[in-house]
């Protein structure tokens, strides 16, 4: 990758990750969850996205082996948004106890 596209791709999309990584944890901070948990998800939020970013700089500066380190950092940014949605959508429409459908 030409480094003028990873200045623009790293501009655009850094503050947009910490953005939706800002939402996210608002809507963690509403959810039922334990207090570490709910601390090491937000943490996961905000950490995948460097490591997607840190991953790319340093395969273009140092060496191509750090590409692992932008995969990581895709796949737990992933892993984050999903771990959010699916304790979000369950906690939305889990079956209460004493309460008639």
């Amino acid at each position: 990758m030409d480094r003028s596209l990873l200045i623009q791709d790293t501009h655009v999309h850094v503050p947009m990750y910490g953005v939706i990584a800002a939402a996210l944890s608002l809507v963690m901070l509403g959810l039922s969850l334990p207090r570490a948990a709910g601390l090491a998800l937000i943490t996961l939020l905000f950490a995948a996205p460097w490591l997607d970013f840190a991953g790319m700089w340093l395969t273009k500066l140092v060496s191509p082996g750090f590409a692992l380190v932008t995969l990581a950092g895709g796949w737990a940014m992933g892993l984050g948004y999903m771990i959010v949605t699916v304790i979000a959508v369950w906690q939305m429409w889990k079956p209460m106890k004493g309460v008639a459908p």
